[in-house]
């Protein structure tokens, strides 16, 4: 059952951004075979452009106002927009590559993605704790993988096994305890609620001496 899961807060990537889907050179330009003149195009069109070819890697969550990268097992929220800033920069620049552009064609783009919402995040399944190998529905305890279009932006930093016995967390609430059985079984059953989003209307209250794991 869930509860015998190891509880982990999952660490974030150090490059979250890494290897991202290049724009194919002037893949961002018309040209006009009667005049022979190379223009960039609109920036709306630009925008379409680039987000289909992000789409699956980067996401803008508006409500939070923030990028999320897609880490393979979670969509992961990013601290600071500087990363999807510069790919969003490095695509202009490939896609006007050589004609180039001016700083305004840049911020225009990047404004109507976020704005128009061209890199949604997706609808967040509900029910559901992501592990490192899928995501585990918890009201049949069936697994499925993530994907792009079905993941959380958290995620567990290990796999689902529900043979899992985890001992050094019971060990450790035993000895929190003072091997008090029924604590125990308390503590984990609160602990299964939290991590199943159910809405409690009651608090916890932990007592003891300092330094004791609380």
């Amino acid at each position: 059952v869930l509860s015998n899961q190891e509880v982990i807060l999952s660490q974030p990537s150090r490059n979250p951004l890494e290897k991202p889907p290049t724009l194919s050179k002037g893949a961002l330009l018309d040209n006009d075979s009667e005049s022979g003149k190379i223009s960039r195009v609109i920036d709306s069109r630009a925008a379409e452009i680039i987000a289909k070819k992000m789409k699956g890697f980067l996401a803008w969550d508006a409500e939070a106002a923030s990028w999320l990268a897609w880490k393979g097992t979670h969509w992961q929220p990013q601290t600071t927009s500087a990363g999807a800033d510069k790919i969003l920069a490095d695509a202009v620049h490939e896609g006007t590559d050589p004609l180039g552009f001016r700083i305004n064609y840049l911020t225009g783009i990047s404004s109507i993605i976020t704005r128009r919402g061209l890199l949604p995040p997706p609808v967040w399944p509900r029910d559901v704790v992501p592990f490192q190998n899928g995501l585990l529905s918890l009201s049949d305890l069936t697994r499925k993988n993530a994907a792009p279009e079905y993941a959380l932006d958290w995620c567990l930093p290990h796999d689902w096994d529900p043979r899992a016995e985890c001992p050094t967390i019971r060990n450790w609430l035993a000895a929190a305890v003072e091997d008090d059985a029924g604590t125990v079984q308390f503590l984990r059953a609160w602990l299964a609620a939290l991590i199943r989003g159910i809405s409690l209307q009651i608090f916890l209250v932990l007592l003891g001496r300092g330094g004791s794991g609380k």
